[in-house]
């Protein structure tokens, strides 16, 4: 009897968890270049932009320190179990998003290529329209 329900507490088991762990890895999705677009057509001062950087990575529950003058690292850590880690550069004409670090996240480099859990594109695509937002108030 006993035999018979831990074999049934195992299919459970495999059946709920074993789909969170069988997401294929995707390339990492990098933002390059995106252009500073704001409501009234003009380009906000380079304050602005970072400002605008900050509050939209705050949005989207990312937590955001300025790395030089022109370069922000956001981090997002989701249920204290995976960490993802962007680098956005800016300028005063234009942004980027680019994949800087993960923990649990199956990142690998494959042949030049680096993928990830497909989660992360979505998260990174949640910061990338926070921000798209924020400077949209300009």
């Amino acid at each position: 009897m006993r035999k018979h329900w831990l074999m049934g507490l195992f299919c459970v088991l495999t059946f709920v968890v074993s789909p969170a762990y069988a997401r294929t890895p995707v390339p990492v999705v990098n933002y390059d270049g995106l252009f500073v677009a704001t409501a009234s057509g003009t380009l906000p001062s380079i304050e602005q932009i970072k400002s605008a950087i900050l509050a939209g990575a705050a949005r989207a529950g990312w937590s955001s320190v300025l790395q030089g003058d022109n370069t922000i690292i956001s981090t997002l850590v989701v249920r204290n179990k995976h960490t993802v880690v962007v680098q956005i550069p800016f300028s005063p004409t234009q942004y980027s998003i680019k994949y800087y670090n993960s923990i649990n996240m199956k990142a690998v480099d494959k042949n030049g290529q680096m993928v990830i859990h497909p989660f992360y594109n979505t998260w990174v695509d949640a910061l990338r329209n926070a921000i798209h937002l924020e400077l949209q108030k300009y």
